[in-house]
C-alpha cells in the first residue's frame, strides 16, 4: 500500500485523521522515559492507541514542559509526519494481556518545525482538550482545522496542501555538500538490532528489517553516507584518504556502506545510520549488518549522523559494536521476525 501524503483527510475513509504523538523529552519521576522513541524514525506505544495509529496517518509532535536538562520549557508542537509501517512489539510474549501489549511504528516525511508552536495562542489552547487529564494522553485525535492552523503557525504555508497529496510530500532541502561543515562528537547509544530469534541475538544472519522506507528516507540515508564520505576524506591521512571507497554508491551491501585501509594496511568496514534529528535515542541494523559487525571485529565502525539535512552535521564513531555489546555497553532489543512457511508443509 503507498503512503497517503499530507493532502486533506479522505471523508469517505474512517480511519483518516490527524494525530498529536507526545514525545516527552522526560517525564515526572521517570515514569513513562521507558518508550524507545526515535524522533523522526519510529514510535513506541501501548495498545491502547493500537486503533488510532494507522498506516498513512498524519500527525504532529508534542512534548510537554520537563526537559532532559533539568530545566522547564513551553509545552509545544516541534514537528510533523505521517505513519509508516505498524508492528507488534515482539519482547512482549503473545501469551500476555492484550493491554500489556506494545507496539512500533515507523515514521515517514518527518519535518521539524522551523520555530516549534506553543500549546497556548492568544491565551487559548489550540487542542480543545476538556480536562487536565487529557494532556497526559500519549495519543490524541485533532481535527484537520487544527492541525493545518498548526502548521501555518510554524512556518510551514501550503505543507500539507491538496498539491502535496498529489505530487508527494514536500521534500527535506539539503544543501549543497560543499557547504557542509561536519563535527564529531560522542556519546552513549542503544542498537535496536532486527533479529529472528531472541534467544540468537549474535547469530542471526539472514533476517532484515521490514519496516518500509519511503523515498525521503532513503535520500536522507544517502546523504549521510556522504557526509561520512566528506569527513573520512577530509580527516584521515592523505595516502588513507585515497582508499575510501563508497561501497553502497556501487550497489554493492557486503553489510557496511564505506569502507578504507588504514595506515597498517587493515581494511575498516563502516555502516552509517542517519536522521534528521539532532539525536539518536535508538536505531536499527540489520542482522546481515550485525553479522559483518561480529565477524569484523575491532575493524567494524558504526558511524551516527545527526542533523544530515543541515550545514552543521554531527558525527558519532562507535568502533567496534559487537565487542561492545559482549561488554554489555550497547544494548540490543529484537523487534522484526521473519516468517516464512514450512518447506514440509503440506500443501
Amino acid at each position: 500500500m503507498g503512503h497517503r501524503g499530507f493532502g486533506p483527510r479522505r471523508k469517505s475513509d474512517p480511519t483518516m485523521a490527524s494525530l498529536v504523538l507526545v514525545e516527552n523529552e522526560v517525564t515526572y519521576g521517570g515514569k513513562y522515559d521507558h518508550w524507545l522513541d526515535s524522533t523522526g524514525e519510529s514510535y513506541q506505544f501501548p495498545n491502547q492507541y493500537r486503533t488510532k495509529i494507522v498506516e498513512g496517518v498524519r500527525f504532529v509532535y508534542y512534548r510537554g514542559v520537563r526537559r532532559a536538562d533539568g530545566r522547564r520549557g513551553d509545552a509545544e508542537y516541534f514537528g510533523v509526519g505521517c505513519i509508516g509501517s505498524v508492528w507488534r512489539d515482539p519482547t512482549v510474549p503473545l501469551a500476555a494481556p492484550r493491554s500489556k501489549w506494545r507496539w512500533f511504528c515507523s515514521v515517514d516525511h518527518f519535518k521539524r518545525f522551523p520555530k516549534p508552536v506553543p500549546s497556548k495562542v492568544d491565551g487559548t489552547y489550540l487542542e480543545a482538550i476538556p480536562n487536565t487529564m487529557g494532556w497526559r494522553t500519549g495519543v490524541r485525535l485533532i481535527s484537520d482545522e487544527t492541525f493545518e492552523r498548526i502548521l501555518r503557525l510554524a512556518g510551514l504555508v501550503g505543507f500539507g496542501s491538496a498539491d502535496d497529496s498529489a505530487h508527494g510530500p514536500t521534500a527535506v532541502p539539503l544543501p549543497a555538500i560543499t557547504e557542509v561543515h561536519v563535527v564529531e562528537q560522542k556519546g552513549p547509544w542503544q542498537v535496536i538490532l532486527a533479529a529472528t530469534n531472541p534467544q540468537q541475538i549474535p547469530q542471526v544472519a539472514h533476517s532484515e528489517s521490514v519496516a518500509r522506507r519511503s523515498p525521503q528516507a532513503k535520500r536522507l540515508g544517502d546523504r549521510a553516507e556522504e557526509i561520512v564520505l566528506k569527513w573520512l576524506r577530509t580527516t584521515l591521512p592523505p595516502n588513507v584518504a585515497t582508499t575510501v571507497a563508497w561501497v553502497a554508491k556501487q550497489g554493492r551491501t557486503p553489510g557496511w556502506d564505506i569502507e578504507f585501509t588504514d595506515a597498517g594496511g587493515q581494511h575498516i568496514s563502516v555502516e552509517v545510520k542517519g536522521t534528521t534529528d539532532d539525536v539518536f535515542q535508538s536505531f536499527e541494523v540489520t542482522a546481515h549488518e550485525w553479522e559483518a559487525a561480529r565477524t569484523h571485529g575491532q575493524h567494524y565502525w558504526l558511524v551516527l549522523v545527526t542533523s544530515c539535512a543541515s550545514t552543521t552535521p554531527q558525527v558519532t564513531v562507535i568502533s567496534s559494536p559487537y565487542v561492545l555489546w559482549e561488554r554489555g555497553e550497547l544494548q540490543i532489543e529484537p523487534i522484526v521476525w521473519r516468517m516464512r512457511r514450512s518447506p514440509t508443509t503440506p500443501s
